[in-house]
């Protein structure tokens, strides 16, 4: 808790901290670069998940599975990212 004031009453000073013009367009470029990196990390999970699979014959069930859920993994943290990209744009929009 900050101080004594309540909740209410730090939520509607959230248009104070807001901001434009070059720092609000630097944000923007770096939101929309995640997107563009996320769907990059989309296609290289595709090509490991293409790999990992052309030599599964060399790797045991329990290491083919963990390459597997690592390149999952990876991607998730992909989604991740873009997402907290697009709701930090949606506070600085406020």
């Amino acid at each position: 808790m900050h101080g004594s004031q309540p909740a209410h009453g730090r939520a509607g000073r959230a248009g104070e901290t807001s901001f434009s013009g070059p720092q609000a367009e630097k944000v923007s470029r770096i939101v929309d670069n995640l997107g563009v990196l996320e769907h990059e990390c989309d296609k290289v999970q595709w090509q490991f998940a293409n790999r990992i699979f052309e030599i599964e014959d060399d790797l045991s069930a329990g290491e083919l599975w963990m390459w597997l859920k690592i390149g999952n993994k990876l991607g998730d943290l992909a989604n991740a990212a873009e997402n907290v990209g697009k709701r930090l744009s949606l506070m600085l929009q406020v």
